[in-house]
Formats: C-alpha cells, sequence, structure tokens
C-alpha cells in the first residue's frame, strides 16, 4: 500500500511495510518499521494505517470527509514524532479536503520549535 508507505517515510525517512493475510478465524494485518521496538513506534504505524484508509476512502464518491483518533493513539508517543504526525494529517487534510481530528491530552501536545501550535486548531 503506497500511502502507508509514504506516511511512514514522512515520519521515519524510511519506507515501512504493511502486509495483510487471513487466519482460520480472522483478518490480520502486520506492520514492519525499522525503527520497531518501542511502543511509539507501533502506535505511528497505527496512525499511518489509519491516514492511509482515509486516502483510499477520500477516493470513493460516499466518503465520510473525516477521521476521528483517540487520545490513546499518541500515549507514549516522543512529542517530536506526534508532531511529525499531527503535521502529516494536517498537510494531507488540506490538500485533500479532508478532517483529521485527534483527541489528545494537554500533555502530549508537542511544545517544540518545529511544532507551532498556532497553526493548527486546538480546542
Amino acid at each position: 500500500m503506497s500511502n502507508f508507505v509514504d506516511v511512514t517515510r514522512y515520519l521515519y525517512g524510511q519506507p515501512g511495510e504493511l502486509s495483510f493475510g487471513l487466519s482460520e478465524n480472522d483478518f490480520t494485518f502486520e506492520t514492519k518499521l525499522q525503527s520497531r521496538g518501542s511502543n511509539g513506534v507501533d502506535l505511528m504505524a497505527i496512525f499511518a494505517y489509519d491516514v492511509s484508509l482515509a486516502r483510499v476512502w477520500q477516493s470513493h464518491e460516499n466518503n465520510p470527509g473525516f477521521l476521528l483518533r483517540d487520545s490513546l493513539l499518541f500515549e507514549g508517543v516522543d512529542e517530536r514524532q506526534i508532531a511529525l504526525a499531527l503535521s502529516y494529517a494536517k498537510m494531507y487534510s488540506e490538500s485533500e479536503d479532508f478532517q483529521y481530528v485527534a483527541f489528545i491530552n494537554s500533555d502530549n501536545i508537542p511544545v517544540i520549535e518545529s511544532f507551532p501550535v498556532t497553526d493548527h486548531d486546538v480546542v
């Protein structure tokens, strides 16, 4: 899925891999990232998967036009990675007329120079 590759390359500078499968009882998917191993990296793989699906949805006439994500996705993720993820979501959503809504705890909002909070709608 090239969308997944695009997102992971933006986040980590290297493409990630996404594979799908079927087991006897369910549908499975697995992500592989070079930086894998920490909980934060695994959560950013979920972010990349979410955004990849949203990009596919947007190509269909009856799409929701938004993606909501709860705060658990950003728990324990390094603030630089959160900033990159939210910046990617903003860039993508503006270019595709799509809304990405992240419910995030105030103590997880990145406070770093490369992420000017005033550029984002924070409520």
